[in-house]
């Protein structure tokens, strides 16, 4: 992973998707969204994982990931 890359929480992800923090977990088991666990068991998501993602969904999406 390139270490530059964003990473993005599970509730910042469901909010980009408009969908409940439980669907992302969902979609991550069923392999659909890469994600990463941290050494504190906490799950993280490429932002470019998630734009690749919600291209189909959207036709594109602009993620500049600002909290």
């Amino acid at each position: 992973m390139d270490e530059q890359e964003q990473l993005i929480g599970i509730s910042d992800a469901a909010a980009s998707f408009g969908v409940h923090k439980n669907t992302v977990r969902r979609w991550i088991d069923a392999g659909r969204l890469k994600a990463y666990w941290t050494p504190g068991g906490k799950i993280r998501i490429k932002s470019s994982d998630l734009v690749e993602v919600l291209k189909p969904v959207t036709g594109g999406v602009s993620f500049d990931g600002d909290e």
